[in-house]
């Protein structure tokens, strides 16, 4: 029975109205909890990059004096790598921590989305793309997408708990890798600048 005696929307209608609107307020905190996640990762990056070109910036002008004290040479060419090392794990943490916080609240997401009816197929009359059967991407409606391809293949449903799924989303993390690559580069400087310091100080 949807409409009461008296003409008002009965208590299992309105209980159901009631809970759906529920889950769209999670949803939009969730969405704008995700993009705060996002948001931090570059952030991430910003203070890394400006501390690496900080780092670089410092140590050419040091390779530019005509001359300077041994201990100094000896002392940044010490330094050097070191804080590469660090810099590319304080950003690889951060990225990775803020990435496993993004995944969980697209978790819930897309479980609002499956109990709000979102990932079911759409009749072909009513689809703005004739081949795409769905409201939303392959992201959304696939517990594999984002996996690597080959712990993806040998996963069953029954293994991908939302721990174990978390942590094959943050370890197939594209952003994380492309961050590592990036400052491999500097730690790659670093080291040649190191072997310049030593050089001129043991020339």
């Amino acid at each position: 029975m949807s409409v009461g005696g008296d003409g008002g929307i009965a208590p299992d209608r309105a209980v159901h109205r009631s809970r759906a609107e529920d889950l769209r307020t999670a949803y939009a905190v969730l969405s704008s909890s995700r993009v705060d996640y996002n948001v931090r990762k570059w952030d991430a990056v910003r203070t890394g990059s400006v501390v690496t070109l900080g780092i670089l910036a410092a140590t050419g002008g040091l390779l530019s004096r005509p001359t300077a004290p041994r201990a100094a040479y000896v002392s940044v060419a010490v330094i050097l790598p070191i804080s590469a090392l660090l810099l590319w794990w304080w950003t690889h943490q951060n990225i990775k921590t803020e990435a496993r916080n993004q995944y969980s609240d697209e978790f819930s997401m897309y479980q609002i989305e499956k109990l709000l009816g979102l990932h079911e197929e759409i009749p072909l009359n009513r689809r703005w793309l004739p081949a795409h059967s769905r409201m939303f991407s392959a992201k959304n409606t696939d517990i594999r997408y984002g996996i690597n391809s080959q712990v993806a293949k040998v996963l069953r449903d029954e293994d991908l708990d939302l721990s174990r799924w978390l942590d094959e989303k943050t370890k197939s993390h594209v952003f994380t890798f492309r961050i590592d690559v990036l400052f491999g580069i500097f730690f790659i400087a670093a080291l040649g600048f190191c072997a310049a310091l030593l050089a001129i100080t043991f020339s």
